[in-house]
């Protein structure tokens, strides 16, 4: 069985007719209808109903026609993929960010990069605390960029950055006039977090008040949509709030016990075990340069 035969069918299908799908993929009528007949021979079952005007499936080929195409894309695919090492360039670079770093000039770098390889195929993904150095050490993206939560010795990595933390709540959600407002007070008010992506080894939530009720989440946005309902107070990046808090959307608390601006180092992180290509090792130097 061969690329050419399976190519061939799938064209005879697709386009009605072996005089269509003979023109459709550059071949003579001869050489179609040799490389199906071939094809049938080889895997000794019959694909095409060939008594009508149009060639149908049989029952056999109905099935056989899927996994066709899926085996062609899958080849095209690896074919794309050899091309794209014989360039240089990655073929793909997959990176996987805490949900509090889409800073802006770190997303116009990932843009810049985007720009300059366009055979490389760039993915990001969001991921929550532990989350993001589980799917780096699960191999399943080549970069993260988060706080330092869970580096160890199998990890490169740089600072490029700070967040700024800071606990919020909507303007009038907290009615004691105290400053700080003493953590008996707050319990009587949920606070809104957000959940660990991480499966393996979920880290425990911090600056968090003992005995108070809290909501989980799953991303800052809807948390920040629920802190601003006046649902609830929590903890942001004040690059996500800066335009509420400017509009007096949202207000700065001081909480006993609990920091009321946090900065928060961010880094860009690689495993030591895997060689990067060009295109990864490019963009690390430029986040690397970027830094503090």
């Amino acid at each position: 069985m061969t690329y050419d035969q399976l190519a061939a069918f799938i064209a005879v299908i697709e386009h009605g007719s072996f005089r269509s799908a003979a023109k459709a993929i550059h071949k003579t009528q001869s050489t179609i209808s040799a490389s199906v007949k071939n094809l049938e021979q080889e895997l000794d079952i019959q694909l095409l109903d060939r008594t009508q005007y149009r060639p149908r499936l049989t029952p056999q080929g109905e099935v056989f026609f899927e996994q066709a195409k899926k085996t062609i894309r899958q080849f095209d695919r690896l074919n794309e993929f050899g091309r794209h090492l014989a360039s240089g360039d990655d073929p793909s670079l997959a990176i996987v960010m805490s949900g509090i770093c889409a800073l802006p000039p770190i997303l116009e770098i990932i843009k810049k990069n985007i720009a300059a390889y366009p055979k490389t195929a760039f993915s990001i993904s969001t991921e929550h605390m532990s989350g993001v150095l589980e799917k780096l050490n699960n191999n399943q993206y080549d970069l993260a960029i988060g706080p330092g939560l869970g580096v160890d010795h199998r990890h490169e990595y740089a600072q490029i950055g700070t967040v700024t933390i800071m606990s919020v709540s909507a303007a009038g959600f907290i009615t004691s006039k105290k400053t700080p407002v003493s953590q008996a007070e707050m319990r009587s008010y949920v606070h809104i977090l957000v959940s660990d992506s991480g499966v393996e080894a979920p880290k425990s939530h911090v600056n968090i008040i003992p005995g108070g009720s809290s909501w989980v989440v799953n991303d800052y946005a809807s948390k920040k949509q629920l802190i601003l309902a006046g649902l609830g107070w929590g903890r942001l990046p004040f690059h996500m709030i800066s335009r509420e808090l400017e509009a007096g959307l949202l207000v700065p608390l001081k909480i006993q016990g609990i920091p009321g601006n946090q900065e928060v180092p961010i880094f860009i992180i690689r495993k030591l075990s895997r060689s990067p290509g060009p295109v990864s090792q490019h963009l690390w130097d430029q986040m690397c340069a970027f830094g503090v």
